[in-house]
């Protein structure tokens, strides 16, 4: 008897502390949410803060730069080489503008070589602009698009080495290798779906890209700098080089898991054949219905990207374990990585040696729109750290008390 009531006491224990459990885990999410909530409700507070140090050195850069000559202006600003439908058209204007007279002599020193990558991949016609520079940045484009289209963010960089490529599959080297039968083209994008892993090989083309390029020189600083698609390969191939192949990390556009950035191309379609205004495309009312959404999610994951549809990339888990200067950038006008999910990233991050910053800007356009304040912040966090890069951005310019 006393057997049986001791059973009885230990079922009901166990019962009422798994309800606790259960209770405690509910209400932990129920906080996670409500801070996701709160700080995508708050993001434009992580913006350039009228009158502060920071602000005063973007309006002293916006000066300096009204002097240049209208043509160089028009070189490292305008947003043709980013919007021209034509990728071929764009890699002509490229390198056929930085032969012109008046283009300074920084941006007529690329060269543009081929790299092997270790399964047989060969990266053609990637870009070294060669500055006799301590510091290399290599820039990592978004899903489809051409280096070609980065190739503004030269201007960025004055006064260090600078790599643009193209992953496998896609941009020009996709054109180049496989001819257009397997091409993919849209208004935006130019890819080979079935090379496409959303990480899981591209990381070996970012290897191949740094240890080509450190193999020939030593350098101080080596700078990942990636925007949507190649901010995530970054951050992946940084932990997977526990946190040493990089020194610095420039992410734009970072979206927070891969699950989560094919369910919003599953809801607008649009997003992927232009992720900059998907809002435009029809078809998104037609995948507000879940069936819609199940076959959109299928077809992508066993067709269109179908080397990926076993892999899963939770960059919120990657973030924690970098510990390098990180730089998150992020345009409020985003509608492929809403607030809500960019939220998530800043959350994941660490905070002591990250600097998150916003425009108005949409998808991965911050560095063209909002030119001056992405060159300061981008710049700052080179060459001062982030507690520098946050003192400028919150002290007034009559501010003298921490001095």
């Amino acid at each position: 008897m006393n057997l049986q009531r001791l059973r009885y006491f230990f079922k009901t224990f166990l019962l009422i502390f798994s309800a606790y459990l259960a209770s405690s885990a509910q209400q932990e999410t129920l906080t996670q949410h409500q801070r996701i909530d709160q700080i995508s409700k708050n993001l434009s507070s992580f913006s350039l803060n009228k009158g502060s140090l920071l602000d005063q050195k973007v309006e002293e850069l916006k000066s300096d730069f009204d002097n240049l000559p209208i043509a160089v202006q028009n070189y490292v600003c305008r947003q043709k080489c980013y919007h021209t439908c034509n990728p071929l058209q764009s890699r002509a204007w490229q390198f056929g503008i930085m032969q012109q007279e008046f283009v300074p002599e920084i941006y007529r020193a690329g060269t543009l070589h081929n790299i092997n990558v270790e399964d047989n991949i060969t990266l053609e016609s990637i870009a070294h602009f060669r500055q006799n520079s301590d510091t290399l940045i290599v820039v990592a484009g978004g899903l489809g698009s051409c280096q070609e289209y980065f190739t503004p963010a030269l201007w960025f960089f004055q006064n260090a080495d600078v790599v643009t490529f193209d992953f496998r599959g896609q941009g020009m080297a996709a054109r180049d290798s496989y001819g257009e039968n397997e091409l993919v083209k849209t208004a935006f994008l130019e890819m080979i779906p079935s090379l496409i892993t959303f990480g899981k090989d591209e990381t070996k083309d970012l290897l191949a890209v740094v240890n080509y390029y450190t193999s020939q020189k030593k350098y101080k600083k080596i700078v990942g700098f990636g925007f949507c698609f190649g901010a995530a390969v970054i951050v992946k191939a940084q932990v997977e080089s526990n946190d040493t192949l990089f020194t610095h990390l420039i992410l734009d556009s970072l979206w927070p898991s891969l699950d989560e950035l094919i369910q919003r191309f599953i809801r607008n379609p649009g997003l992927l054949i232009w992720p900059v205004s998907g809002s435009q495309s029809k078809l998104k009312y037609i995948f507000q219905f879940k069936i819609a959404q199940k076959i959109g999610m299928f077809i992508l994951r066993n067709f269109i990207f179908d080397k990926a549809k076993n892999f899963k990339l939770n960059i919120c888990e990657l973030l924690p374990k970098i510990h390098v200067p990180t730089a998150l950038l992020y345009g409020l006008g985003d509608e492929l990585i809403t607030k809500d999910l960019f939220a998530k990233v800043h959350l994941a991050a660490n905070k002591e040696n990250t600097f998150t910053f916003t425009t108005g800007s949409r998808h991965t356009l911050g560095f063209l729109d909002n030119r001056f304040s992405y060159k300061i912040v981008v710049n700052a966090l080179l060459d001062c750290g982030i507690k520098e890069l946050r003192r400028l951005s919150t002290e007034k310019c009559c501010d003298t008390s921490s001095k």
